[in-house]
């Protein structure tokens, strides 16, 4: 499943035994409240489904299924056993034995354990196998985009069309029929859905050709090839008004895209084109080819909660990450349809063929689609440079947030079926992270033979991190000696997937030799004081072509220094972590960051563009952390002015933007906003803002990012030339912006308006008018761009009506309002206060308003805003979820401004700020509007 904005790694306990036969491990994890006690185990279900003409009034489904059970043993005197269900009435359970009914009762889903207990008259015998018969009643809901649920949208007449989808992940199967919910509880599902005339039908495997129902006309029924072994939470059906468009088939397997019918013209072009490509390059690298469904369908889904879903077989989008249409959607749309395809096709093998034990091994699954996620679109896309995408997307955000002392292991002891919910930043980023650095210490070949065992020696089984050390450990001995690691790989990746943290590597000279030593690095509180096995790689100023190398040269290992002998004989300088392949942070000794600084200042392309945005990121967070100045950070920064890469940009504006946030309603925010520009001239002035180099990929996501931050940072020549364009556009339809400067012409054009309402009209007007995903989004991104607190209301508003803004949208319209400076944060703030009980009735439950509230912490930056969540938290009556949200963004904007007020004073310092006059450095004079709403490259597209 890919995160909405849309989140890896590996740890313990081989599965030898393939064969379906012994796909159950349940012994493994003790039984809790939370998870079932695995003696009775489902074999196969035989489920069936009917949906009436009436359905988009009732709301309503009916089910019956028959389950196949095998009893391992029975430890309950009464024999008892369980199974999940949930929001599902359950009309009639019984039990039979080949031909004869067991006598049970049997309790309705339990709405806090969504458990359903069976009681048989008679005891249960281990070994025989039983037929759990169900009959059901399920309710699609309107607001809830899990279990089994109903979309719409408008087509081209304004009438209503439905889709009915499934999102089972993690623990929604249960939602929509009773089943064992549990993703080693694997089974065979033989399928069948009836449904109104008009509409189609799809499951994970090929259907036959649909007939009329027997009882009514109106209706008919659809039944499909039965599956291979799979857990619940795969499961997927879609009854819908839609159209589908077949691609080039892969190896007889039919390939199809469904989308609701006024959104097929060329959309499907990319993603058609590309999965048959994809589905190569992962069954070459696993060696197992994609057989086990007769099809493969991609549909989109007008509203849905994840990003996308990797259902077997049937694999479920947002529409904005399946459909690209040329022209019209940005080449970052293009890129992110490519990306989202290679993650969840890559889910075909990890996490559907193989699958992760229990989810507090979330990596295994997700770990390996964010890997693949770039792996495969490189193998399509080499100029894409997706292997460097990676560090600045994906490392240097689970850096970040596995810094702080709440962050959680990859690999963690529990059968709490919510732990994923808890770690889905963790498993997606830093396991992807940690995947990639053992892709590197172990090279590439190496590693693709021991992905290749791990597939095909656990093929329809379930696993855990085990598993992958045992089938890499293999390859790892094949390594010379001096690169592989000091102990089994089990033992040397242990604290990198059971413990939280990483360490900050500290690099000293002595001499002509180089000590370096460990330290786990947290931004607050303390640590656990765990150390690793570090994999250290290097490059010096004596041949600078050793940075594309990423062969381990030496390991750190606990409780030990490493001593680089002779390192500097014939050199000025030393960089650790060549292409920032290993997951940790690195601090430099003052004379050796001197010479980094001099050789950056002298010819910044010596030191590679990773490497440098690697430091430029390192130094940013040790001044976070304490542990440098910020004095010293932007000193060290000058070399920038000299510097166009995207990357070394990238990871300086991700470091400015923290500051930018804190210093949002302070007098040292204009100083501040022009040091930026000043450092920043050559990069804006080597993209303008034209339709250049359109098929350049990393020139474009370039002048998107450069432009985005001159107009930021009140570049006179950056604003008008937007607000331009914008006026360009009104007067005329003809003059709409190039797809990849849009975002920026359309949040400066309304930002800058001198004729607010009339400008939001026009752009709400394009909203309301476009049927293409990725236009909705960019537009709507920019509306909270608006610079009028009323019409920036009316904006917010709009959450409220579905037909309006999606509800899986609702996000950017938040967060476009709320990074827009402290008035939008008051607006956002207000909004919510206002509204929680109808936010709630809208989302179905309290989680969209709690979940704001605590984002909202990290934006206050005025004492009155915290009086204000403080006068709302003693509300009477308020739901105790949205107060303890409260408590905590009072929390976290109190230290918030204590942080503020220390940056002021430094800054205030180092700009040398007095009250006749702010000036930066020597010369450099104020002149600065904030304009655009401090979003990442990802929420500018």
């Amino acid at each position: 499943m890919l995160r909405s904005v849309k989140l890896l790694t590996l740890l313990l306990v081989a599965f030898c035994n393939a064969s379906p036969a012994h796909h159950h491990a349940l012994s493994r994890l003790a039984a809790s409240a939370n998870k079932l006690s695995g003696e009775v185990l489902p074999t196969s279900y035989n489920l069936k489904i009917r949906v009436e003409t009436d359905f988009a009034t009732t709301n309503s489904y009916t089910g019956t299924e028959v389950i196949t059970l095998n009893v391992k043993e029975i430890s309950n005197q009464d024999s008892s056993f369980q199974l999940h269900a949930k929001e599902l009435n359950l009309t009639t359970v019984t039990l039979t034995k080949g031909t004869n009914e067991t006598s049970i009762t049997f309790s309705q889903p339990d709405p806090e354990t969504d458990l359903v207990t069976i009681v048989p008259a008679t005891k249960l015998e281990a070994g025989d196998d039983y037929k759990l018969n169900i009959e059901f009643v399920g309710f699609l809901s309107e607001t809830s985009m899990v279990g089994f649920y109903k979309s719409t949208y408008t087509d081209d007449f304004k009438q209503t069309k439905y889709i009915l989808a499934t999102q089972f992940e993690e623990t929604h199967a249960r939602k929509a029929f009773p089943c064992f919910d549990e993703p080693e509880m694997k089974a065979v599902f033989t399928f069948a859905i009836t449904y109104p005339q008009g509409y189609h039908a799809w499951f994970n495997n090929a259907g036959s050709t649909p007939k009329t129902d027997t009882t009514d006309a109106n209706l008919e029924t659809l039944t499909f090839t039965k599956t291979p072994f799979m857990s619940s939470y795969l499961v997927a059906f879609m009854v819908g008004d839609i159209n589908c468009k077949d691609g080039d088939a892969f190896n007889k397997i039919t390939i199809q895209l469904c989308s609701k019918i006024n959104a097929m013209d060329t959309s499907a072009k990319t993603a058609l084109d590309v999965t048959p490509h994809i589905l190569q390059t992962m069954s070459d690298f696993t060696n197992y080819t994609y057989k086990d469904m007769k099809k493969l369908t991609l549909a989109s889904i007008p509203d849905f909660a994840p990003g996308a879903m990797e259902n077997w077989g049937l694999v479920n989008f947002r529409e904005e990450d399946l459909l690209w249409y040329e022209g019209e959607s940005s080449n970052y749309y293009q890129q992110k349809v490519v990306t989202v395809l290679a993650h969840e096709l890559s889910h075909q093998w990890f996490g559907d063929l193989v699958t992760l034990e229990w989810w507090n091994e979330m990596f295994l699954n997700e770990g390996f689609a964010t890997y693949f996620e770039y792996h495969a679109t490189d193998v399509e896309h080499p100029d894409w440079q997706l292997p460097k995408q990676f560090v600045i997307e994906q490392l240097h955000p689970a850096l970040e947030a596995d810094s702080y002392s709440s962050a959680l292991p990859l690999s963690y002891d529990t059968s709490d079926a919510d732990y994923s919910s808890r770690t889905n930043d963790v498993s997606y980023n830093k396991g992807g992270s940690i995947l990639r650095m053992v892709h590197h210490f172990l090279t590439l070949d190496n590693f693709k033979l021991g992905i290749k065992d791990y597939i095909n020696n656990h093929v329809l089984s379930t696993v855990t991190s085990e598993a992958l050390w045992t089938a890499l450990q293999t390859y790892v001995n094949k390594l010379p000696t001096a690169e592989q690691p000091p102990e089994l790989l089990n033992i040397t990746m242990e604290n990198w997937t059971k413990k939280p943290g990483y360490p900050i590597l500290t690099v000293s000279a002595s001499g002509d030799d180089v000590i370096i030593s460990q330290e786990q690095f947290i931004l607050d509180g303390e640590g656990e004081g765990t150390t690793w096995y570090v994999p250290i790689t290097y490059t010096t100023s004596g041949d600078i072509s050793e940075f594309e190398k990423t062969a381990t040269k030496a390991w750190l290992v606990p409780g030990e220094n490493l001593t680089l002998t002779g390192v500097l004989t014939d050199a000025s300088w030393i960089v650790l972590n060549n292409q920032q392949v290993g997951y940790y942070r690195v601090n430099y000794d003052d004379a050796l960051l001197a010479k980094i600084s001099s050789a950056l200042t002298s010819n910044v392309d010596d030191i590679d563009e990773l490497t440098r945005a690697q430091i430029i990121d390192d130094q940013f967070t040790l001044a976070k952390a304490g542990k440098k100045t910020y004095n010293e950070v932007f000193d060290f920064l000058s070399f920038l002015k000299k510097d166009t890469s995207y990357y070394s940009w990238s990871a300086a504006f991700n470091g400015f933007e923290y500051l930018l946030q804190r210093t949002a309603n302070s007098d040292v925010r204009d100083a501040l906003n022009s040091f930026i520009k000043s450092l920043m001239t050559e990069l804006y002035t080597s993209v303008p803002m034209e339709e250049e180099h359109a098929d350049d990929q990393i020139y474009t996501l370039k002048q998107v990012l450069a432009h985005t931050w001159a107009c930021k940072v009140g570049d006179s020549s950056c604003i008008s030339t937007a607000r331009s364009k914008f006026l360009d556009y009104e007067d005329s339809a003809d003059n709409k912006p190039s797809p990849n400067l849009r975002s920026i012409i359309y949040c400066t054009g309304l930002q800058q308006s001198d004729s607010v309402m009339d400008d939001f009209r026009f752009i709400l007007n394009k909203y309301m008018e476009t049927n293409m995903a990725t236009e909705r989004i960019t537009i709507l991104k920019a509306m909270g761009c608006v610079s009028d607190t009323t019409t920036r209301q009316m904006y917010l508003n709009m959450i409220l009506v579905e037909k309006e803004v999606k509800r899986q949208d609702a996000r950017y319209v938040f967060q476009s309002v709320y990074s827009n400076g402290a008035e939008g944060v008051t607006d956002v703030l207000n909004f919510v206060i206002d509204t929680h009980e109808q936010l709630k009735e809208h989302f179905g439950d309290t989680s969209t308003a709690s979940s704001l509230l605590v984002t909202l912490g990290s934006f206050i930056t005025t004492q009155t805003q915290i009086d204000k969540l403080t006068t709302f938290s003693g509300t009477e009556g308020l739901d105790d979820d949205i107060r303890n949200a409260v408590t905590s963004a009072i929390t976290i904007a109190e230290q918030n401004l204590n942080v503020t007020k220390t940056l002021e004073n430094t800054f205030r310092t180092y700009f040398k700020i007095s009250s006749a006059a702010i000036s930066i450095g020597s010369n450099y004079l104020v002149n600065v509007v904030c304009v655009l709403v401090g979003y990442s490259l990802y929420n500018f597209y």
